[in-house]
């Protein structure tokens, strides 16, 4: 479970860094064609959005399954308790904001370290 979790955001990271360095090594191919550049910051964009989401560790996310085997015994029924209800806890601190709040500096920061 804990390699499919990595495999998946590590994927994402992948792909957005793939692209960044397509677009940092061949600055005047996306510079001529405004479609090609549009397209690259896109890919970049949601690759970092969804392995950042991905990281938040809220059940069922990834970032829950990276965090069972850091837990003590004692911390993880409750958190398995946890599993039942995470998507409603999601749900509601996406509506309220706290998710984009948190996510959007890191991503920021990525999009900044792949593309420039």
């Amino acid at each position: 479970m804990l390699l499919v979790s990595i495999a998946g955001v590590s994927g994402n990271f992948f792909t957005a860094f793939v692209f960044g360095m397509l677009a940092r090594f061949f600055p005047y191919v996306f510079l001529a064609n405004a479609a090609l550049r549009q397209f690259v910051v896109l890919m970049i964009l949601i690759n970092l959005g969804l392995a950042v989401f991905n990281l938040i560790p809220i059940p069922p996310l990834d970032g829950s399954k990276l965090l069972y085997p850091l837990l003590p015994s004692f911390m993880l029924e409750k958190y398995f308790w946890l599993e039942r209800y995470g998507f409603f806890v999601l749900m509601i601190l996406m509506a309220l904001g706290v998710v984009q709040a948190i996510m959007g500096p890191i991503v920021m920061f990525f999009f900044r370290l792949f593309l420039f």
